[in-house]
């Protein structure tokens, strides 16, 4: 059975949709991932959804992989239904736990190889689109002072 690995994103400690899929009992771990879309929006709540382009070596469509971060991860557990979440959740909570406390080191996410040219174009390009997108969603507040009330009002532009 797959062992739940921590892998750093960023500084911080993320699991691999699919590895957590196979300790739930996934018979096709790929399938979590639509359990993880289903709830995109509660899993945002609940910290910054990170996700790597991946294309198998073998070929085939370019999948996403989500890392989930511990609440993202015991969110999804508490929503898969599987007989061994309640297992499970215990593990998940050790395994963030050992690495918080310097028990375990984390690995680093997999890079796109870079001695293809076109691999390491399209990887740049996914980067500079997501920055562009978090750049359009930065909103700066507007602070203005209203003379008829006496009241300050926030904008967010």
């Amino acid at each position: 059975m797959t062992d739940l690995t921590i892998t750093a994103v960023e500084g911080e400690p993320r699991i691999l949709d699919t590895d957590l899929a196979v300790k739930l009992g996934y018979m096709n771990p790929r399938n979590i991932r639509t359990l993880i879309k289903r709830h995109m929006g509660r899993v945002a709540e609940l910290g910054r959804c990170c996700t790597v382009k991946h294309r198998p070596e073998r070929g085939g469509h370019e999948e996403e992989r989500f890392y989930l971060n511990r609440r993202q991860a015991l969110f999804i557990i508490t929503q898969a239904g599987t007989e061994t979440a309640l297992e499970i959740t215990t593990e998940v909570v050790r395994k963030f736990d050992a690495y918080e406390n310097g028990q375990i080191e984390a690995k680093a996410p997999p890079l796109p190889d870079f001695t293809n040219p076109a691999i390491a174009a399209r990887a740049w390009a996914e980067q500079f689109e997501q920055r562009q997108i978090a750049e359009e969603r930065v909103t700066f507040p507007i602070r203005a002072f209203d003379h008829r009330s006496g009241l300050f009002h926030v904008y967010v532009s």
